[in-house]
C-alpha cells in the first residue's frame, strides 16, 4: 500500500509541474533582444515559443481555426532613407518563393 501511495504522489508531483503557455492580456509589451511590440489587442493570444531572436503567438480563432503571429529579428544593412529601405524589402520578398503559405480559400 505504501508503494502505490509514493507512486500516486509522485505522479501528480510530476504533472502538477506541467507547463502552461503564458497568455498575454491585450497590449502587453513583448521583448526579443531590446526590440518592443505589443502583443494584439483582440482575443487571448498564448506564448507558443519564445527565444532570443523570435517569438510566435497563437491564438483560437474559430472553433476549428486558430491565428498565430511570429515575430523575428534579422540583421539588416543600414539604409540612407526610408525608400532604400522599403526597396530593399520588395527586393527580398519579390525573391521569396511563391509557396501559397499565406493565403486565404
Amino acid at each position: 500500500m505504501f508503494k502505490l501511495t509514493t507512486i500516486i504522489i509522485s505522479l501528480l508531483f510530476v504533472t502538477s509541474c506541467a507547463a502552461t503557455s503564458p497568455k498575454l492580456n491585450s497590449g502587453t509589451p513583448v521583448n526579443i533582444y531590446g526590440v518592443t511590440s505589443l502583443s494584439p489587442t483582440n482575443g487571448s493570444w498564448s506564448v507558443i515559443t519564445s527565444t532570443g531572436y523570435q517569438v510566435a503567438l497563437g491564438t483560437k480563432v474559430t472553433e476549428n481555426g486558430s491565428g498565430v503571429i511570429n515575430m523575428s529579428l534579422y540583421q539588416i544593412p543600414e539604409f540612407p532613407s526610408d525608400e532604400e529601405f522599403l526597396s530593399h524589402v520588395v527586393k527580398q520578398r519579390a525573391s521569396s518563393p511563391d509557396i501559397g503559405r499565406f493565403e486565404l480559400q
